[in-house]
């Protein structure tokens, strides 16, 4: 059996940068010593690299649910296809164009990721790269957790359907989450059906069409970027343009009616309501206060509640002219004014998301606690701030 170092203090935040750096191309044997080393075993582990990932197989999928145990085994490099001999930028966006992740995962701009504009896109990346973080430290705190209760060895004992002994390699899981593929035409050719096909040659060729197609289209993808940008300060001139030569020609009219007449004509005096409502046109939101009690809101999953702002100077100032952040906008998000829970939080669980709110000269932070109360049957109703949605 490993030696262990009983009663050791683990370090969650370095367990978790270790356990996440083991996903990347130039991880080695040392960088799994150190994971072991911070769990408590000593130098002279019996755990061999191959058998640890086998652990962390088998820990995403019995701790982690559908499509979160798949995404986190894809970051760490433990998933068929995305391996760790590909770059985790490259798996990272063939998972995002082959999988459900945009479908099946984020809470905004649900669609394909080959479909969606650029900024959507960079969404997609950042949604993809908050989750990896969030549930790959949900691996390393239940590791550390059996650990710390003596219950490690115990559940590593059992690594069936995670390694295989024989060819000393874990067992990587087919990802399950695919976007539905096209039946492809059957060939009727009798000596294709006589060819023996090599799975590990397929492999590569899937492996470089996938890269080919990555390159290609991070490509387009600048080059749509930088057209947006050109189009968005185009368009800004036109409307600033049109703006200047509406107020000249309307001050031209109201020159021309005060010398010619005494009232001016009726057109003149409605056309300001004939101007096109622009978010150019909004009052930009200097400062505004937060009362204390509403500088800690809680909110039931699936509700909804209005930002707390209070006193806004100007007063006519847009709410929507403010800059609103999530610190995990997979749990809590912003849209038109409202602030917004995921209704996907495990039952009894607490979840802490910090609201960053900027105005032009002012700033606020807000802490959002999400709680997913656990209900007895005869409960009613639900527990929390907010509005249903």
């Amino acid at each position: 059996m490993p030696e262990i170092e009983k009663n050791k203090h683990i370090n969650l935040k370095d367990l978790t940068s270790e356990i996440s750096h083991l996903g990347n191309v130039n991880s080695s044997n040392e960088d799994y010593l150190k994971v072991l080393e911070i769990l408590g075993y000593k130098s002279s582990t019996l755990i061999s690299p191959a058998q640890f990932d086998a652990i962390l197989i088998k820990a995403a999928k019995t701790q982690l649910r559908g499509i979160r145990a798949e995404f986190t085994m894809m970051a760490l490099g433990l998933l068929s296809g995305y391996e760790r001999d590909i770059d985790i930028g490259t798996r990272r966006l063939n998972y995002l164009q082959y999988s459900n992740y945009t479908r099946e995962f984020v809470k905004k701009y649900k669609g394909f990721y080959n479909e969606a504009t650029p900024d959507q896109q960079d969404y997609y990346m950042q949604s993809l790269l908050k989750a990896e973080e969030y549930y790959i430290e949900k691996l390393a705190n239940f590791l550390k957790e059996k650990m710390e209760s003596g219950k490690l060895e115990e559940y590593i004992k059992d690594l069936s359907g995670y390694y295989d002994p024989v060819a000393e390699t874990p067992i990587l899981p087919e990802p399950e989450y695919t976007k539905e593929k096209k039946i492809k035409a059957e060939v009727n050719d009798d000596e294709d059906d006589m060819l023996p096909k090599s799975k590990g040659f397929e492999k590569r060729q899937e492996k470089d069409w996938g890269e080919q197609i990555a390159k290609e289209l991070s490509r387009i993808k600048t080059i749509l970027h930088n057209m947006v940008k050109i189009l968005k300060v185009l368009t800004g001139a036109i409307i600033l343009f049109s703006i200047i030569r509406f107020w000249q020609a309307n001050s031209a009219n109201m020159r021309n009616s005060y010398i010619t007449s005494d009232v001016p004509p009726a057109e003149t005096i409605s056309s300001i309501d004939d101007i096109p409502i622009d978010d150019a046109l909004l009052v930009e939101m200097d400062t505004f206060s937060i009362d204390e009690e509403d500088k800690i809101i809680p909110l039931a999953p699936g509700y909804s509640k209005k930002l707390p702002i209070k006193d806004p100077s100007p007063p006519d100032a847009a709410i929507s002219t403010l800059e609103v952040q999530s610190s995990d906008e997979n749990i809590v998000w912003e849209k038109d004014g409202y602030l917004t829970a995921s209704d996907d939080i495990p039952a009894g669980e607490r979840i802490d998301v910090y609201i960053t709110i900027i105005a032009k000269k002012h700033k606020e932070i807000i802490c959002v606690q999400v709680v997913s109360p656990i209900i007895s049957d005869d409960a009613e109703g639900l527990v929390g701030g907010g509005n249903a949605e």
